[in-house]
């Protein structure tokens, strides 16, 4: 799928969220996508990962985003996403 479709839900606010993550609006994030100003970082398994994501994003999994920092590259916007 295409960025929109990938990130509409894990952008916009949700009510049901359960982190404390700030949310982004869906433009926001796709502006920041076609300028390259921010860097995805997508959250689900790899298995996932592999079968959808969007194109550019580095897959690290929620749990070992501590471990693996050095993956993402610096003096960007940072946008996780997991839906």
């Amino acid at each position: 799928g295409d960025i929109v479709g990938i990130v509409r839900a894990a952008v916009e606010h949700d009510e049901h969220a359960v982190d404390e993550a700030p949310r982004i609006a869906l433009a926001e994030a796709k502006k920041d996508f076609d300028t390259k100003a921010a860097v995805f970082i997508d959250t689900h398994t790899k298995e996932q990962f592999d079968m959808e994501h969007i194109p550019g994003a580095i897959n690290i999994q929620a749990n070992m985003i501590k471990f693996e920092m050095n993956k993402v590259p610096k003096g960007k916007k940072i946008i996780a996403y997991c839906s």
